[in-house]
């Protein structure tokens, strides 16, 4: 469990995060998805919120056209999720497999600093 997120659960945290890759995931119809893998999440005195995060791309991060390293600040609020198997197969009926975990949700207000040095730019969105 991310303790730290549990600690501000429901507040919104301006963070810092390091982009790592892009991976995909499936969608509840099938259609592949892309998403962002972030690492190294801190807040802006520089404590740890998280180690990673992943999101779903969406406009705003598609529009930032990320490299790895790049490093991105934005805001973003702090809500409980539940992880884990929850479908109805009857081979797999282990309830501790779900648990509340938390996660960065409605990420906006994006600044962002590219891995090459580049001039951070301000207010993207």
């Amino acid at each position: 469990m991310r303790e730290n997120l549990k600690a501000i659960n429901g507040k919104r945290v301006r963070v810092k995060a390091v982009f790592k890759k892009y991976g995909t995931k499936r969608g509840w119809n099938g259609r592949v998805l892309r998403t962002l893998l972030f690492v190294d999440i801190r807040d802006m005195s520089g404590a740890e919120v998280c180690d990673h995060i992943w999101f779903s791309d969406g406009a705003m991060f598609n529009a930032l056209h990320l490299a790895p390293g790049d490093v991105v600040c934005f805001d973003a609020r702090v809500k409980p999720y539940t992880k884990g198997y929850k479908g109805q197969s009857e081979w797999y009926n282990d309830a501790a497999a779900v648990e509340t975990d938390y996660k960065l949700s409605h990420p906006s207000n994006f600044n962002l600093q590219r891995a090459n040095g580049a001039e951070a730019q301000e207010s993207l969105f």
